[in-house]
């Protein structure tokens, strides 16, 4: 028998929220491998004789390393958000 109402939209948040929670490791990982990669381009290219394409490619990796774990930051919030408005049996009380 399917859920129906209130239960089968709880049941859909909980498996979307595990979803994203799966994400929010791989979106740190992914910001880690960015900076690393950026600060071995940029070393590179100011070993060749390019410092401003270095420092370029450093403020590129460290914003988009610091965009990539805010959005996992931002993805554990609505995972915690998802799963407590769960386990609140889907009423929030409202003041």
């Amino acid at each position: 028998m399917p859920l129906r109402g209130a239960a089968s939209a709880v049941a859909a948040l909980a498996r979307q929220a595990d979803l994203v929670d799966g994400l929010t490791g791989r979106l740190r990982v992914l910001g880690a491998v960015l900076f690393v990669a950026s600060v071995a381009l940029a070393f590179f290219q100011f070993s060749g004789g390019q410092p401003l394409a270095a420092l370029w490619t450093l403020l590129a990796g460290g914003v988009g390393t610091i965009a990539l774990m805010a959005l996992a930051d931002i993805a554990r919030l609505l995972v915690a958000l998802a799963r407590a408005s769960g386990t609140s049996g889907g009423v929030m009380d409202v003041d």
